[in-house]
């Protein structure tokens, strides 16, 4: 190597004029430095600088803490990254399951992840040491400037995460969950009402059983989105202005064709209102260095994207929040009390300040929670039409049931759920066999830990992966079939799960990170399920002369955070019929208007 000059001897500046001539000193080094270092000399640098962080990542892992995590083969630098970077990367991710075992690491640049592929090691390390791995991995983008912190399902595991989760938690308990099934009742009414009229337009009714309840007349609570409910004074003008504002920022179809009863106009208007799955922000910044903050906005673009989205997102939330607080004239709640007038938003309110919340943090937590499950619940819905299209044997032994149980003068309802077992685990199977979130939620640890010889340091990302934790064949006998029958214990007639999961699945999560309203959530699915079934055939046309195992490999599913079908809706490859028309029609319409609902305006 060429002859590289000392640097000068620092000196203690004692003036203002010191001070100056050092820095002349320094300048001069500087130059000195980059005339005597040739191009092999800078390549001699380089070369060790990332060897020695090759060392270290490598070291971090089993430098005599423990046995090797293993790890696919990838490329210099990035690693594994562009190996996962894949429209489905938690397929790739159980080809590795196969190939590396239950627990591996992946490289992705700086940063690195531990995935876990069988449900066995994911309870016992998130469930059953979930003080240790309850926290979330630091995204810049979505967590700092997307929502500045206030996003409940991206905070790290603190204060103020536990905080929300236990006022969740009273407000999501099997005991308060039984208080929204009147609403969750009127909604699967009406969706199978919406079904029977337009049965080639499902999505846009499985949309509007999940959206328009929250705004129509009378404005109802989503299932999966925790009883977040702006009661029906609200004004759907207010929701349209919203909308057409943010129209720039959102895009996706989540949120899809919140209907303005007396106009047409805005039936097409969308809006992406979870910006933790914006497709924008997951392209930017998922993967920013956490040094790029520092970088000055004029050459960071994706700032101010990131603020303008903040600044939408709580303009609307808060809107949607004081004029339901307004219009509701909040008085002191029992919360004891499990009515379903008790609203989302009223008991957020009141209780904000024995929580210690802050006016922002109580309109993100309402706001968060309204937008928990915009894409789910239609997503699951969805595919079980897919499900039931698929495999019309399992339509017809759940069908057979609900005849017996039910017959044909009646809606199933929630009191028959002991009695028909096979429907129950249909619900089971469907979230098991194609789970909405197959790559998870990510977790991150916050101490070291050991798991079977393997060292697992602090601040490790964990991802549980869904899909290869579903198709577990020490688990689930023949996996990639749908078979309800999995969950009924042949001896007793009755519900079972795995050993892992009382449910027989993980489509909630795990440990102190699993939704909050699964028990909602459970009962929601329940209803629709058994109604649509109570209510109709879902068939393979016989115009497209494809088996049931064709049918499957045909349909394709989207990748985003949540999964369903694609264009299963507009691909014309099922078809939906009434068991029984008249009555179906009979029976439905009774149905909605008992509940006080106008079937003609709200379908």
């Amino acid at each position: 190597m060429s002859h590289i000059p000392p640097p000068p001897r620092t000196l203690k500046p004692r003036s203002s004029q010191n001070s100056k001539l050092e820095i002349e000193k320094f300048k001069v080094w500087c130059d000195q430095m980059q005339r005597s270092l040739t191009v092999s000399d800078i390549l001699v640098l380089i070369s060790i600088a990332i060897l020695s962080w090759l060392g270290w990542f490598s070291r971090r892992y089993h430098d005599g803490k423990g046995k090797k995590i293993p790890q696919p083969a990838g490329l210099p630098i990035v690693g594994n990254l562009f190996q996962v970077r894949q429209p489905n990367p938690w397929i790739q991710m159980a080809k590795w399951t196969k190939e590396f075992g239950p627990i591996y690491r992946l490289k992705m640049g700086r940063s690195d992840l531990i995935v876990l592929g069988s449900p066995k090691i994911a309870v016992e390390l998130l469930e059953q040491r979930s003080s240790k791995y309850s926290s979330r991995p630091r995204n810049i983008m979505t967590s700092e400037y997307v929502s500045k912190g206030l996003r409940l399902t991206f905070m790290p595991y603190n204060d103020l995460w536990r905080r929300q989760r236990k006022l969740l938690h009273l407000l999501t308990q099997p005991k308060a969950a039984s208080a929204y099934q009147p609403i969750q009742s009127q909604e699967s009414a009406q969706l199978c009402l919406d079904l029977l009229r337009f049965p080639n337009h499902h999505w846009n009714h499985f949309q509007r059983s999940i959206q328009e309840k929250n705004y129509g007349c009378p404005i109802s609570v989503s299932s999966w989105q925790l009883k977040c409910h702006f009661p029906c004074f609200v004004s759907l003008e207010l929701i349209h202005i919203q909308i057409c504002r943010f129209q720039p920022f959102y895009k996706s179809r989540s949120i899809a064709s919140l209907k303005h009863p007396r106009s047409s106009d805005h039936e097409d208007e969308r809006m992406q209102f979870e910006d933790d799955r914006d497709s924008g922000t997951r392209k930017i910044s998922d993967r920013l260095h956490a040094v790029l903050r520092y970088l000055p906005q004029i050459i960071s673009p994706w700032k101010r994207y990131g603020n303008q989205l903040f600044d939408q997102t709580l303009t609307l939330f808060s809107e949607l929040y004081r004029e339901v607080s307004e219009k509701l004239h909040l008085q002191p709640l029992d919360h004891s009390d499990s009515s379903p007038d008790a609203c989302f938003v009223a008991r957020i309110e009141s209780l904000k300040e024995s929580y210690q919340l802050s006016d922002d943090q109580a309109i993100f937590l309402a706001g968060a929670m309204f937008g928990a499950g915009s894409d789910t619940t239609a997503d699951a819905i969805e595919t079980f039409i897919f499900a039931c299209a698929a495999n019309p044997e399992k339509v017809a032994n759940a069908q057979e049931e609900l005849d017996r149980v039910i017959g044909r003068d009646r809606l199933p309802e929630f009191s028959d759920e002991d009695d028909l077992i096979y429907c129950g685990a249909m619900v089971r199977e469907l979230l098991r066999w194609r789970t909405v979130i197959p790559g998870g939620l990510a977790h991150m640890t916050t101490e070291d830990d050991e798991y079977e010889g393997h060292f697992i340091p602090k601040g490790t990302t964990i991802v549980a992966n869904h899909w290869s934790i579903h198709l577990d064949e020490k688990t689930y006998k023949d996996p990639e079939k749908f078979i309800p029958e999995r969950f009924i214990d042949p001896q007793s007639g009755q519900l079972i799960g795995t050993k892992w999961s009382t449910y027989g699945h993980h489509a909630f999560g795990f440990g102190r990170r699993i939704c909050p309203a699964l028990h909602i959530a459970n009962k929601s699915l329940f209803i629709t399920f058994t109604r649509i079934l109570w209510s109709f055939n879902i068939k393979i046309k016989e115009s497209n002369l494809m088996s049931p195992e064709e049918f499957i490999k045909s349909i394709k599913f989207s990748t985003g955070f949540s999964s369903h079908p694609i264009d299963l809706n507009k691909s014309g490859s099922i078809e939906i019929i009434p068991r029984d028309p008249f009555s179906t029609l009979k029976t439905l319409v009774e149905a909605v208007e008992n509940n006080g609902l106008d079937p003609i305006k709200l379908s």
